[in-house]
């Protein structure tokens, strides 16, 4: 199992992969979907919280971007 350490860095966020040895700085609305998603939020709850938190319009498809986003997590082993 992965061993993450997070940290707040300013508006980011700092992961550390502790098996990896890795690094990932992860900007304001990444560290959001990354936080959300560890408190098993759907995608249509993140989207929404983006919405509201970043003000961006509600007839917005982000939904993909939300999901291309969490893939790339996965792949890194962060999520």
């Amino acid at each position: 199992m992965t061993h993450i350490i997070s940290k707040p860095l300013g508006e980011e966020f700092l992961l550390y992969d502790s098996d990896k040895d890795a690094v990932h700085v992860l900007n304001p609305t990444a560290k959001l979907i990354y936080q959300l998603v560890q408190k098993g939020m759907d995608i249509d709850a993140i989207g929404q919280a983006i919405k509201e938190n970043f003000s961006i319009e509600d007839e917005a498809d982000i939904k993909k971007d939300i999901q291309n986003n969490i893939s790339e997590m996965e792949k890194m082993g962060l999520l």
